[in-house]
């Protein structure tokens, strides 16, 4: 998202049942840099591994790297891809 960094970076959890594959998912961020929704827009995982992927999620904020004002409310996407080692 533009004018946004994340506080740090999402770590991948580790799955159950060494799955593999991707998950789309589209936040919401307030003016203050919270996330304040998360949406499954995409998934070729359990819905187990969904939620571990958005429990990392919920652990993060951002941080506005321009100055000036920020809209109360801003999109955008996380993708996790996903593989056994």
């Amino acid at each position: 998202m533009t004018g946004w960094i994340f506080d740090g970076q999402p770590q991948a959890p580790k799955l159950p049942d060494n799955e593999n594959g991707r998950i789309v998912f589209e936040i919401v961020v307030d003016a203050d840099g919270a996330i304040t929704g998360i949406k499954t827009l995409e998934r070729s995982l359990s819905p187990e591994a969904e939620n571990l992927c958005k429990q990392e999620i919920q652990k993060l904020s951002l941080i506005r790297t321009a100055g000036g004002s920020v809209p109360e409310r801003s999109t955008g996407k996380i993708t996790f891809i996903l593989r056994t080692r």
